[in-house]
């Protein structure tokens, strides 16, 4: 998918980083339509006025995590495959309380990617207990 959106950045000619920029981000909005995404603004509101009801998944490599990540974010490594079980960990002791999982990378396909998987799980079998309680973001921006 992604050689896709490189080649139409060439076909486009686009050189600009901001106008790249927002062309991914809405490459990865039509790529995941049912990924529900939350702008940093929003999060950050949430970060201030009510952290308790959040989960904060950094979807990037070791080394991006090291530079920099948000305060209590918890590091999915992008090529996991166990991402339910993480998130079931996560909320063993808080079970049955309202949660936002907010996913996040550099542009948004990881974290999409992430979202769209646990949305999947949650309307499984497995995932259905959790499903009233938790609402699954990916951060645009």
């Amino acid at each position: 998918m992604a050689t896709e959106f490189l080649e139409e950045i060439h076909k486009l000619n686009v050189t600009d980083p901001a106008e790249m920029m927002d062309l991914a981000i809405e490459w990865v909005r039509k790529s995941f339509p049912d990924v529900e995404s939350v702008s940093t603004e929003t999060l950050q509101s949430w970060l201030e006025e009510k952290p308790e009801e959040l989960l904060i998944f950094d979807i990037r490599k070791a080394d991006e995590f090291e530079v920099s990540h948000l305060p209590g974010a918890i590091r999915i490594d992008p090529e996991s495959n166990n991402i339910q079980e993480i998130l079931q960990e996560h909320l063993q002791k808080e079970h049955e309380k309202q949660k936002h999982v907010v996913c996040y990378c550099t542009v948004g396909y990881r974290a999409s990617l992430t979202a769209q998987s646990l949305n999947e799980f949650l309307s499984s079998e497995r995932g259905q207990k959790l499903k009233p309680f938790l609402k699954i973001y990916n951060v645009i921006g």
